[in-house]
């Protein structure tokens, strides 16, 4: 049940980065009651047009599940163009030790804030190489083989 709950949330996660709200919602729903319903539910209807769900959702997250889900909260905010918030709990998903910083530069969601300073602070904070320094290495990478 977990592994399918996840499968799920990884496709609600890719009907966000397409945009399609509708589709996004309606796989977050199948994902079954509990805290990964709650994450993937905020942050599908931080996409849609309904800002009162949205709202809701996010007040949801940071209510029930803000001491292990802290980097999903900045995800949410990262979707709802809020940079100052998405710093704030990237932070604090940091001092948490949350797993969800590792990937970070993975993270399409969250690297639309690659080119702002606050990011490169972070990853040098974290020890993670900057966006910049992340996809100059890749370059010189691909260019060598």
């Amino acid at each position: 049940m977990r592994k399918a709950a996840s499968y799920q949330t990884q496709l609600a996660i890719i009907e966000i980065q397409r945009g399609q709200a509708r589709e996004a919602l309606a796989v977050a729903r199948k994902v079954p009651p509990g805290w990964l319903q709650d994450i993937t539910l905020g942050l599908a209807l931080q996409i849609g047009s309904d800002r009162g769900a949205a709202d809701a959702s996010l007040r949801t997250l940071t209510e029930k599940d803000a001491d292990g889900a802290a980097y999903e909260i900045a995800q949410a905010y990262a979707l709802r163009n809020d940079a100052e918030s998405t710093f704030a709990w990237l932070d604090r998903a940091w001092r948490q030790r949350e797993g969800g910083v590792a990937g970070l530069l993975y993270d399409l969601v969250i690297l639309r804030y690659k080119d702002d300073p606050r990011m490169a602070a972070f990853c040098r904070k974290v020890g993670l190489p900057t966006p910049a320094e992340a996809a100059s290495a890749a370059q010189n990478k691909s260019k060598s083989t």
